[in-house]
């Protein structure tokens, strides 16, 4: 399976898109193939050790929040929303993830 994601198309950490596609991955629970998704990520990654490339994947789920909330700071202050809610959401999101880490 090839997946072209365009919708940010910039350059990032590519572990980034990845937890926003596990997220709608949970919405879509029950997929062929969903929990595959994180395994064939990371054995295509080329880069380093697997272990390496599994950390790198553990640290930015906890800062993909903060990154996503930044991103939508930008975006509404260009627009003249008011982001609160969904900035809320997301860190919301990386404090429960901050604290099952931490059990």
């Amino acid at each position: 399976m090839l997946i072209f994601d365009w919708e940010e198309a910039d350059i990032g950490f590519p572990f980034f898109v990845l937890d926003k596609l596990l997220l709608a991955r949970d919405e879509l629970a029950g997929t062929a193939g969903e929990a595959a998704i994180p395994t064939v990520y990371l054995d295509t990654v080329p880069w380093g050790p697997r272990g390496r490339r599994e950390r790198a994947f553990t640290v930015a789920q906890y800062l993909s929040p903060i990154r996503y909330a930044a991103a939508d700071l930008r975006f509404a202050d260009a627009l003249g929303w008011d982001p609160s809610g969904q900035i809320a959401g997301w860190l919301a999101l990386a404090l429960r993830r901050w604290e099952a880490a931490r059990r």
